[in-house]
């Protein structure tokens, strides 16, 4: 990932989010999603992580033991804690990994801006692409998953022989507006 802001110290940004007590580092999402940050400070010679968590208090996944499935069981006040670790190097390159449930790019992006003053700046974080990346796509013997954003008001941009998709996009600004819609396949 890039971010589209000149001259950010990421160093500022991960010492803003490790100085805030347990319940300052707490961001509760429009959709009232709570997210929760903090700092791995990894030494000298590796990358410092800031770690963005969705928090789960109900609706955990079950687990399997013994050949059968029983409910997830945390201790009395627990929650699951989904992360998303980040890492930040020069030129504003962000490593972002990210399991199925962690916070998307975007939501740590709502965290970092709720919680440190870039004065008028917005900060976005965005995939690098690679520019040859149709013919890597064209070329590739297996993809596990595929997911792009792609704004409705460009579904006519699309390649002709993507009629179907094209059909999916124009239906979807037809129905909602002008909006951003993410498919994964």
């Amino acid at each position: 990932f890039g971010a589209r802001m000149p001259q950010v110290d990421w160093g500022d940004v991960l010492d803003v989010v490790e100085s805030l007590v347990p319940m300052d580092a707490v961001f509760i999402a429009r959709d009232g999603t709570p997210f929760h940050g903090h700092v791995y400070r990894s030494g000298k010679s590796a990358v410092d992580l800031l770690i963005v968590s969705r928090i789960r208090e109900r609706g955990w996944p079950e687990q399997f033991l013994a050949g059968s499935y029983t409910e997830l069981q945390l201790p009395s006040g627990a929650a699951l804690a989904e992360s998303t670790h980040i890492a930040f190097f020069n030129r504003n390159v962000a490593a972002v990994m990210r399991g199925p449930e962690g916070p998307f790019p975007s939501r740590v992006e709502s965290y970092i801006m709720n919680k440190v003053d870039f004065g008028d700046d917005a900060l976005l974080l965005k995939p690098l692409l690679h520019p040859d990346i149709a013919a890597r796509m064209r070329d590739a013997k297996y993809i596990r998953r595929f997911t792009m954003k792609l704004p409705t008001a460009q579904a006519d941009q699309l390649p002709a022989g993507a009629t179907t998709l094209r059909d999916v996009f124009r239906r979807t600004r037809e129905r909602y507006g002008n909006v951003e819609v993410e498919l994964t396949i």
